[in-house]
């Protein structure tokens, strides 16, 4: 008879085989399994459920898995297994939090099947785990980066607004919001023409389907119509965002500046430059005018004064003869009052343009024109070489001469001492013009370049009060600025700068 007490049949033999695989593929499985008894402790995990909450084997077999579940997880868990238990279905999915034993939370995608015995029973639930930590750090860190361009989009002080290739408005941050006055109902969705002023609709939606076309549009300026009706002018940049073909226009972004307040402000200097010109044209004819209308009479004034005064020399008696030298006096000093005024006019409307020109020899020119005064009243007048500059060349003669006639006139007691000079300065060269002269108090320095303002009568020193005005129109005129340095008693030394020019700047 066969021994059937220690000999095992060959459909045994297959089955422990069997189970002895189901084992191994238990065990190594690379995702997590565990079974969990009905009243929910767990039986038994593999070694990757295990090593992925930190617990050795044994000691995780014995723990429930609510304890492993994250307290806020716990609800969606316990429905998944009363909806197994109940037949709704025979196995769920959910994404669920688990603790691991440091203190990690392990976020998971758990796949869970009820088991039933041969009778039909609950016998125990097989889950699946699959790590999603790595998953769920990705997602987190782009909703965190999502949040915050959402939150800068939003707190940008330009306003921006994006629209679709339908030219559809699709957002908008909270600046534009403030710009146009336009609420979120009325502006989402609706077309990019509803932002333009009437008078410019056309020509702004042209402006920006092209740019919608292009992949940018830079410093376009476009009015930009507001809620209550206002036109404000916004300096726009927009970039195109296409698709995989590189053609098709997805969505565009527009970022804007509001220049309302410059482009008024230059409307308004291109306004003033206008009434400018036509100031200019005006002090032409004026200049006209008072170089011939306004100086016959004069001339024929003094003519017949100095008629009388000859014609009647031996007739008239002393005050007689006085009346008319003041009135000869006054002639002559109204003609140089007009003289000088029509100088001062004319450094702004005909000066010549700007070319390199000798100092030297402008400079030569103007004490050449003063050489009566210079040997009337004796004087020294000396300079240092004197550098090539960028200048009109007569007003740079007159801006000398002016100095220099100045410098002759205030000398006091002694012969004038008067010494030209320059040197570099930055870009350009800074001219002195100094003289041992009687001075001029600190607080008449701005005054004396003012139009008619004289520190002395003329029966102290004659003249007109416009000569250093000339000065410092001509000055200003070249890009410079003058100066002076001085004190009573202690001369005065006038410095202007003009812009060098050859291989001695």
């Amino acid at each position: 008879m066969p021994d059937t007490g220690h000999a095992e049949g060959p459909g045994l033999a297959v089955l422990r085989e069997s189970e002895a695989l189901s084992l191994r593929v238990f065990e190594d499985a690379p995702i997590g399994v565990a079974l969990t008894s009905v009243d929910g402790s767990l039986s038994r995990v593999n070694r990757a459920f295990a090593e992925l909450l930190g617990y050795p084997a044994g000691e995780l077999a014995a723990l429930p898995w609510t304890k492993l579940t994250h307290p806020d997880d716990v609800a969606a868990s316990a429905e998944l297994v009363r909806s197994l238990l109940a037949g709704e279905a025979s196995s769920g999915k959910l994404e669920k939090r688990y603790l691991a034993r440091d203190g990690r939370v392990v976020w998971a995608i758990v796949q869970t099947t009820l088991v039933r015995d041969g009778s039909g029973q609950p016998a125990h639930f097989i889950t699946y785990v699959l790590d999603i930590s790595e998953r769920k750090r990705a997602e987190e860190e782009l909703r965190e980066a999502k949040e915050l361009l959402e939150s800068l989009f939003d707190a940008a002080n330009a306003p921006i607004v994006v629209w679709d290739r339908a030219m559809r408005i699709t957002r908008f941050n909270r600046a534009f919001s403030r710009l146009t006055g336009i609420a979120e109902e009325a502006a989402l969705g609706s077309g990019i023409e509803i932002l333009f002023p009437e008078t410019s609709r056309e020509e702004a939606t042209a402006l920006v389907r092209e740019a919608s076309r292009r992949s940018r549009m830079e410093a376009a300026e476009i009015p930009i119509r507001g809620a209550a009706g206002d036109v404000r002018t916004v300096l726009w940049n927009a970039a195109t965002l296409f698709g995989p073909d590189g053609a098709t226009p997805r969505a565009t972004i527009a970022q804007g500046q509001d220049v309302t307040e410059t482009v008024t402000a230059r409307r308004e200097l291109a306004r003033r430059a206008e009434e400018l010109a036509r100031s200019n044209a005006e002090l032409e004819q004026f200049a006209y005018v008072a170089s011939h209308d306004l100086q016959e009479p004069l001339r024929t004034v003094a003519s017949y004064v100095q008629l009388l005064a000859r014609r009647y020399r031996d007739r008239l008696d002393q005050d007689a003869n006085e009346f008319i030298a003041f009135a000869t006096d006054g002639v002559e000093r109204m003609q140089r009052l007009i003289e000088d005024l029509l100088a001062l006019s004319r450094v702004g409307t005909r000066g010549r343009e700007h070319v390199l020109v000798e100092s030297e020899e402008a400079y030569a020119a103007a004490v050449r024109s003063l050489g009566e005064a210079i040997r009337t009243t004796g004087a020294s007048v000396t300079h240092d070489p004197l550098p090539p500059v960028l200048a009109d060349p007569g007003q740079l003669v007159q801006l000398f001469q002016n100095l220099l006639r100045n410098a002759l006139k205030f000398h006091g007691e002694k012969p004038p001492r008067v010494h030209v000079s320059a040197r570099p300065d930055g870009e350009g060269w800074l001219f002195s013009v100094a003289d041992e002269g009687i001075g001029i108090a600190p607080e008449h320095f701005e005054r004396i370049f003012g139009i008619f303002q004289r520190l002395h009568g003329r029966d102290e020193y004659p003249g007109t009060g416009i000569g250093l005005a000339i000065c410092r129109k001509i000055v200003e005129r070249h890009g410079g600025r003058i100066r002076v340095d001085s004190a009573p008693g202690k001369g005065a030394t006038f410095s202007f700068i003009l812009k060098g020019g050859g291989p001695g700047e």
